[in-house]
């Protein structure tokens, strides 16, 4: 009884974290981020990405620490070289850590990283920049919780219409004059290499019009459960294998690929012909990849 009274209280600050995850297995349709389907981290593309780069790297050298990165919608805007070496599963956490503590303006905590550090607690530390960005970073020590901050405030006041514009990009997640074609519904492009993912369930910012009859189309939720879905299935084939398919399901036809270089699925409307599908899917898969990567 002993040892289980001790380990009820050290989870206990991870109590709400456990219930998110579990919560997952059963209401699968309210997660509108695909991590924890993918175990690579969500982007947020946006058109002042450079700045915000540039202000990340400005404050991580400021409080000394090699992990920051910072988060729109909790999507990854902007983040240190090392941050992307945390492992898909830790960033996991930590966005989901994050959902549970969603109305902490500041948070300075210490958590262990499973496979980055497992066996020192390092302190996970965020402010709250605006409404939907928080700038996140892991550090010893050092700064004091005052430090990071009023450090955070000074660099980034200079780009408060950076931290706008990030904002404003979701849920479309890539920048403006990126036009896809009308007849796409929704996209989660993944790049192996990189290990980064961009997905969208409402991928137009202005109405659209198809190009032929179309009877149904899925709520954004729905579309957004069922690219998560394709994801598992598509991690589920050998690596060896290059794969291409197409799936008629809930109205609509989904196209899903999977190669060396990425993992991509697009959705279309039913009524949508093979041919067009997969000639639309490549060319949005390969501008999304591109844009993945591009610094």
């Amino acid at each position: 009884m002993r040892s289980q009274e001790l380990l009820r209280k050290n989870l206990k600050a991870s109590t709400p974290l456990i219930d998110w995850i579990v919560k997952g297995f059963v209401d699968d349709l309210n997660r509108e981020l695909c991590v924890d389907a993918t175990l690579a981290p969500d982007c947020m593309i946006s058109s002042d990405k450079r700045i915000l780069q540039q202000t990340v790297l400005e404050f991580a050298t400021e409080i000394q620490s090699f992990y920051v990165c910072l988060f729109a919608s909790y999507r990854i805007a902007a983040a240190t070289d090392d941050w992307w070496s945390l492992s898909g599963q830790e960033i996991a956490l930590i966005v989901g850590y994050m959902r549970t503590e969603k109305r902490a303006e500041v948070k300075d905590v210490p958590v262990y990283l499973h496979i980055k550090s497992p066996q020192m607690a390092v302190r996970l530390m965020w402010c709250r920049l605006s409404l939907n960005c928080v700038l996140v970073a892991l550090c010893g020590l050092n700064p004091t919780l005052d430090v990071f901050i009023s450090t955070s405030k000074n660099l980034f006041k200079k780009c408060i219409s950076s931290l706008k514009n990030a904002e404003s990009t979701y849920p479309f997640n890539v920048p403006p004059h990126i036009i896809l074609d009308t007849i796409v519904l929704g996209y989660l492009v993944m790049d192996r290499e990189s290990n980064r993912a961009v997905s969208s369930f409402c991928p137009h910012r202005q109405p659209v019009k198809f190009p032929f009859p179309v009877k149904v189309v899925l709520a954004p939720f729905v579309r957004m459960k069922l690219l998560r879905d394709a994801v598992r299935y598509l991690k589920e084939i050998p690596e060896t294998e290059n794969h291409e398919s197409f799936r008629r399901c809930c109205d609509h036809l989904s196209y899903y690929i999977k190669t060396a270089k990425n993992i991509g699925v697009c959705q279309f409307p039913a009524e949508t012909s093979v041919t067009l599908a997969r000639k639309t899917a490549n060319s949005v898969i390969k501008t999304l990849d591109e844009l993945l990567n591009r610094t």
